[in-house]
């Protein structure tokens, strides 16, 4: 007899399994447009046998348009489909494998991607570029992470270069932003650190500086970080206790805050729930 706890066809087809103790498998989930498959077909004996020839066809002709069932964070679906709401199940998974390999919350990532291009891979500022704002450098950065972590290097073309870079679609520019922040967690605080948002902008910000609570300053002795200070001074938004007002430096507070905003202002989160998160 067929086992439906191991075999189920969920789809508005209504396609139905027939009684043959010839199915046998186990879950197999993949989603195609609508449809929900959960089973895999094995090989028939040598007796031909019309249903499993039917149902092998439909499977072949569904494979290529295949992709993984997402099952992911569902707060997190919600708040990237409140500021996109045609982003992929794909690009939806992306975040979330990004945010358990950084040991992050996957909605600090979501909101520092809308922070940095608004989820739009053709957004551009001087040299940065696409939906994590990469240059060369970072570009080179996430290739090589993947030459040293092969198990990193699906979706990643070592002969990628900015021009081509900046065509690719957002899913296609996410593994080159997650490898990259991966490098930079891994250099400059620790591949096995748990990091919280303040953590994660600082990837992004002043990578070299990540470990330090102070980033920029207006008042440093290092012409460099006051102009970076200056360049960036819109981030300056709290003191230290959290207090509304711009005090001359950048720290991984205003980077939380930063984020924290995109939350509440656009995806739509209560303050409550992010204030509860960000005092954890």
């Amino acid at each position: 007899m067929v086992d439906f706890n191991d075999i189920n066809i969920n789809q508005q087809n209504g396609i139905k399994l027939p009684d043959n103790d010839k199915l046998t498998a186990k879950k197999d989930n993949t989603r195609v447009n609508n449809i929900v498959i959960d089973f895999r077909i094995p090989n028939a004996n040598n007796d031909s046998d019309p249903v499993l020839d039917n149902l092998k066809k439909l499977l072949d002709s569904i494979k290529a348009d295949a992709s993984p069932l997402n099952t992911g964070n569902k707060e997190l679906a919600k708040a990237v489909k409140t500021a996109l709401p045609n982003a992929s199940d794909k690009f939806i998974s992306q975040i979330e494998d990004m945010a358990e390999k950084l040991k992050c919350d996957p909605i600090d990532v979501a909101a520092l991607l809308f922070k940095e291009s608004k989820f739009n891979p053709k957004a551009g500022n001087g040299s940065f570029k696409g939906i994590g704002q990469m240059n060369l450098n970072s570009l080179k950065a996430s290739i090589k992470y993947a030459a040293k972590y092969p198990d990193e290097s699906e979706g990643i073309d070592p002969n990628m270069t900015m021009a081509k870079f900046v065509k690719l679609s957002r899913e296609e520019q996410m593994p080159y932003v997650k490898n990259y922040t991966l490098s930079m967690k891994e250099t400059y605080l620790g591949q096995n650190k748990e990091i919280d948002g303040g953590d994660l902008y600082a990837l992004f910000y002043t990578p070299g500086l990540a470990k330090n609570h102070v980033l920029t300053s207006a008042n440093s002795k290092k012409a460099s970080i006051r102009a970076m200070y200056r360049s960036n001074k819109g981030l300056d938004k709290i003191d230290d206790r959290f207090h509304e007002v711009r005090d001359g430096k950048i720290t991984k507070d205003d980077l939380q805050f930063a984020l924290d905003s995109v939350k509440t202002d656009v995806f739509k989160i209560p303050e409550e729930i992010v204030m509860r998160t960000r005092n954890k």
